[in-house]
């Protein structure tokens, strides 16, 4: 029990000690740049950056070890489901499919581009 609030008293004091020194950085940043100097900014981007990244590799990590799976690419055909039951979030992108080869079938082709150009009003 001594052992583990002793563990867990650590990681706090390590956690304050990192945010007064990035506090302190931050600080001697603002204190020591110009009016209008922009290395503090690009500090910043570069730090937000390498968060992102860190943050992007622990999902990554956490989705192997724990087998969720990856994100799926769905196609289909607009008006294709009727239906479409699930349980959780979903995100997507609707877009055109390929148009007819004008080619082979001008009529086609005619009549997907006035499709396009003239959508038809939703309800």
């Amino acid at each position: 029990m001594l052992e583990t609030v002793l563990t867990i008293f650590s990681i706090v004091l390590q956690v304050l000690g990192l945010v007064a020194a990035a506090v302190g950085l931050f600080n001697t940043f603002k204190d020591s740049s110009g009016q209008g100097d922009r290395f503090l900014t690009w500090v910043m981007v570069t730090e937000l950056g390498v968060v992102r990244q860190l943050w992007l590799g622990a999902k990554r990590l956490s989705r192997r070890l724990f087998g969720r799976p990856r994100p799926t690419t769905v196609y289909g055909r607009l008006g294709t489901a009727m239906e479409v039951d699930f349980a959780g979030s979903a995100r997507g992108t609707v877009q055109f499919g390929p148009l007819p080869d004008p080619a082979q079938d001008p009529d086609g082709f005619k009549t997907a581009i006035e499709d396009r150009l003239n959508p038809m009003p939703l309800l």
